[in-house]
């Protein structure tokens, strides 16, 4: 009897000890790691701002071919709004225009709020609350720097847009422009690892691996 007690105990701790385990292995699967959560809103982060730079530097390049010098004010405000979000000082609501909207669709962008200035800064507030020692932030100086030359490139950019929209040449304007288009080019960087350091395409690389957000 006293034997029979003792196996019924043993078969009881046996399915507890079971049990736990499927559990722990259950939340295990339905809840990923904080540092792929993290990694994802960096990876939606830098999507969103690949999006906006790739409409940047068609607009920019317009800016700088158009004859017209009301055009050029038209696009170089479409960039400032691009750069600063619809929250930002020098934002102006523009009608949307079918050709643009035909070549967002054909290259997947999407652009809106936040702006890619603010969106920068909210990315860097995000790396400086990931923990140095986590597995996740391996390369966290270079992310945290790369960052910070991108966040350099956009300001430059507004100054030089801002400095175009209210030129009073068309050459005048067109010469801002240039030099918006140099640091939007520099600020989304080239497809290859190690081709683009301090760009949004190689924290893409660093952080996911692949510079492709559309897979």
């Amino acid at each position: 009897m006293m034997k029979r007690h003792v196996h019924m105990i043993a078969w009881v701790v046996v399915v507890i000890l079971v049990g736990a385990w499927l559990s722990v292995s259950a939340q295990d699967t339905t809840s990923p790691p904080k540092n792929e959560g993290q990694r994802d809103a960096l990876i939606t982060m830098l999507c969103h701002m690949s999006s906006q730079l790739r409409l940047v530097r068609p607009l920019a390049t317009y800016a700088i071919l158009s004859p017209v010098r009301s055009d050029q004010r038209v696009y170089a405000q479409y960039i400032i709004n691009i750069l600063e979000g619809s929250h930002g000082k020098d934002y102006v609501a523009l009608p949307v225009r079918a050709d643009l909207v035909q070549m967002m669709k054909v290259w997947g962008i999407s652009a809106g709020d936040p702006g890619l200035i603010e969106g920068m800064r909210q990315f860097e507030e995000m790396i400086k609350k990931i923990p140095r020692d986590s597995p996740f932030s391996v390369s966290h100086d270079r992310i945290a720097y790369a960052a910070k030359n991108i966040s350099s490139l956009l300001d430059t950019a507004l100054n030089e847009t801002r400095a175009s929209l209210h030129a009073r040449s068309i050459d005048n304007a067109s010469d801002h422009m240039r030099l918006s288009y140099a640091c939007a080019f520099a600020a989304l960087g080239a497809v290859g690892e190690g081709t683009s350091p301090g760009s949004v395409i190689d924290l893409l690389i660093l952080i996911k691996g692949s510079a492709l957000c559309r897979e």
